[in-house]
């Protein structure tokens, strides 16, 4: 279960931070944040069956924390 999606520091220039419930950046799309605009907690109750993947862009990806269990 996907619990928390923490943006700790802002990502620049087209910085996403992208989740999938799969071993790999393909597959099932749980959440895409856009972490340019947006900073702090987001809580989510969200499951995942295969894995979980998260993928950040942004010219300085942004520094995530994800917690899950």
């Amino acid at each position: 279960m996907l619990d928390m999606v923490n943006i700790n520091t802002k990502g620049t220039v087209a910085s996403t931070v992208t989740i999938y419930d799969n071993t790999t950046a393909s597959g099932t799309i749980i959440a895409v944040i856009d972490s340019l605009n947006f900073n702090g907690t987001l809580h989510y109750d969200a499951p995942f069956l295969i894995g979980l993947t998260i993928v950040t862009t942004g010219t300085v990806a942004p520094d995530v924390t994800v917690t899950f269990n």
